[in-house]
């Protein structure tokens, strides 16, 4: 546990040196730049010839990125291992992002174990890059939650999510995008089904959400990454959600920590 405790100040404290301040301001999102979001993550994985698993992530150290574990094994694709993954960051612009190759990836056991039931519990991965990246600024890694972080003390807060999923018109825009949503209470997560101990679930307001294509991407508040896109109600389009779903890395903290420790 002391070991962990180091691990994490140490993380903090490069991650400081590296802090930028998102603009709070993804269907019916705003453009927002790289200076703002130096964290953010395209990640793609090839799942066949023809197809690439767009998704989003977050660096949270210059070697880690943080993602969904269905990006990179789903059911719809019969769980099984993509060929490679490969993530880009450092702009805005989808087109002027710089890749970068992916060593390995660790998929939650718990999320691998149930993958063909669909049900994404432990909705979680980390990626390895197969060299550390150099900061700039607009490549930052983003903090986690400290340990005295918990669920009861961010309902009703204000956060941000960015990505380049699908907007409102159904299109793959081509500048980063973000939108505010507001973290739910214990009632309101209740009454959609969406509460439990391992995920958060947020208020959508005047149609403004992640959609498909952000999945794995940062749910973040105060420039801390809180939570992590996984799912939502099954709707026609993305603005008829009230509500989205992330997998709370409050909860994982320890397993993340733990695994880049390893490193």
């Amino acid at each position: 546990m002391k070991d962990l405790r180091v691990l994490f100040l140490l993380i903090t404290f490069f991650q400081a040196i590296y802090s930028a301040s998102p603009n709070q301001k993804i269907a019916n999102g705003v453009i927002v730049s790289a200076e703002d979001f130096p964290y953010y993550v395209y990640v793609a994985s090839p799942y066949g010839p023809d197809e690439e698993g767009m998704c989003g992530g977050s660096l949270v150290s210059p070697k880690h990125v943080l993602t969904a574990g269905h990006c990179l094994i789903h059911k719809k694709l019969n769980c099984r291992e993509p060929e490679y993954v490969q993530v880009r960051l450092g702009s805005n612009q989808y087109s002027s992002m710089t890749s970068y190759n992916v060593l390995k990836w660790i998929i939650h056991d718990t999320y691998r174990k149930d993958c063909m039931t669909g049900f994404l519990k432990s909705d979680i991965a980390l990626l390895t890059l197969l060299t550390n990246i150099e900061m700039s600024t607009t490549i930052r890694p983003i903090s986690l939650p400290p340990q005295s972080a918990t669920l009861k003390k961010i309902e009703g807060s204000s956060a941000v999510v960015c990505g380049f999923g699908y907007d409102e018109n159904g299109n793959v825009p081509e500048y980063l995008k973000a939108v505010n949503v507001i973290i739910g209470d214990e009632r309101f997560c209740k009454q959609n089904r969406a509460k439990r101990y391992d995920r958060i679930c947020a208020r959508i307001q005047n149609k403004k959400t992640d959609c498909g294509g952000d999945s794995g991407g940062p749910l973040v508040i105060n420039n801390t990454l809180y939570g992590i896109v996984s799912s939502g109600p099954n709707v026609k389009k993305c603005t008829d959600a009230t509500y989205s779903i992330y997998t709370s890395v409050i909860y994982y903290r320890k397993w993340i920590l733990e695994l880049i420790g390893k490193e």
